[in-house]
């Protein structure tokens, strides 16, 4: 699966239908690759917001 390409996609759908708010919830989650995150925050249109759970 190209995930690139994949959340590319999603964020333009979620564009196109005016969505204005995404929420991530990566809480618990042990796994995956950096360059996912990069690619998250990246992104000049989507203001993101990190909260730890201290």
């Amino acid at each position: 699966m190209n995930w690139r390409k994949f959340l590319q996609d999603a964020f333009s759908a979620l564009q196109k239908q005016a969505i204005p708010n995404l929420v991530i919830d990566i809480r618990n989650n042990e796994g995956g690759a950096d360059e996912v995150i990069a690619f998250f925050v990246a992104i000049p249109r989507f203001q993101t917001h990190c909260h730890g759970t201290h």
